[in-house]
């Protein structure tokens, strides 16, 4: 479990091939160090929670599935790509971001990010199917970073970007026309799957289910 509060960007040095048919990612950062990592340990890279499989210094490995390659932006990582890395979250650690699984639900592309009043303003497209999950205001996960979504609409999603996050993660090295990882809000998720087996029970209209909730 991760919060989406993004600790550090790493950069990869290499992508071998790991053990029974794995991928291996080789990651440097000077904030390794501070993060004490062990093998074994979770840690999400652009969002993607993966097994820590060796540790230096200013260094750790890491392995993930083909599958898990296939259905990400990791898919492309190469030697030189920058990531997004965030440890998994300790009992007791703060919470200031929102609950993040690092398991991806889909890949967007960057349509618009610009500069404006409030910082900067992302635009993606999304899959047409994780539209119940997303909602003005709520949570989403974008390459491992905890953002509020501004607006959706049928083909696009809008999240505001602050300053600081946007110079602490890779957002400053990404442009339009470039993938990012997407991880809807968990209780979103939960939520919708309950809505559809009560639907399924009991005929649940989504406004009757709202109004549920509000008593």
């Amino acid at each position: 479990m991760f919060t989406g509060l993004v600790r550090a960007t790493a950069e990869i040095t290499a992508r071998e091939r790991g053990t029974a048919g794995t991928i291996k990612l080789r990651l440097q950062s000077k904030s390794f160090s501070k993060l004490a990592l062990e093998v074994g340990d979770s840690l999400a890279v652009d969002g993607v929670c993966l097994t820590v499989v060796e540790t230096g210094a200013e260094s750790v490995a890491v392995e993930l599935a083909e599958t898990t390659s296939a259905k990400t932006t990791l898919q492309q990582a190469r030697a030189g790509c920058i990531v997004n890395i965030e440890p998994s979250l300790a009992v007791g650690d703060r919470l200031d971001g929102h609950y993040v699984s690092g398991h991806v639900d889909g890949v967007v592309k960057i349509i618009v990010l610009e500069k404006s009043d409030a910082g900067y303003r992302l635009v993606t497209d999304y899959p047409g199917d994780l539209r119940p999950f997303l909602a003005p205001r709520g949570s989403v996960a974008l390459d491992g970073i905890s953002l509020t979504i501004a607006d959706v609409s049928e083909e696009t999603l809008t999240v505001q970007v602050v300053p600081h996050t946007y110079q602490k993660t890779t957002l400053a090295e990404r442009r339009p026309g470039q993938q990012m990882n997407l991880e809807v809000d968990t209780i979103a998720r939960y939520l919708y799957n309950f809505w559809q087996n009560e639907k399924k029970k009991d005929n649940l209209s989504l406004s009757e289910l709202s109004r549920a909730f509000q008593r």
